[in-house]
């Protein structure tokens, strides 16, 4: 199915909805325009997550607080609580 799209005169450019669909894209998201040998080829660039988004969710070790992490840690160190 052929679908077309207008470019403005700044150079802007509306994807159909049923591209902006099967893309998966969403308001802010970027896309690559890759050549290839029958012009270009279109694909989102996936942005990777921002590592504060995991801080706190894997702990490691027993214990939840970071005072019980911290004396695992300091165990497995070899060092003494004393």
């Amino acid at each position: 199915m052929k679908m077309d799209a207008k470019v403005t005169s700044r150079g802007q450019l509306t994807l159909p909805v049923d591209v902006q669909r099967r893309l998966g894209v969403k308001p802010g998201d970027r896309l690559i325009f890759e050549p290839d040998d029958d012009g270009y080829r279109v694909r989102v660039a996936r942005q990777r997550p921002d590592l504060s988004t995991f801080v706190g969710k894997y702990r490691v070790g027993p214990g939840k607080t970071a005072k019980e992490v911290n004396r695992w840690l300091h165990e497995l160190r070899g060092h003494n609580e004393s």
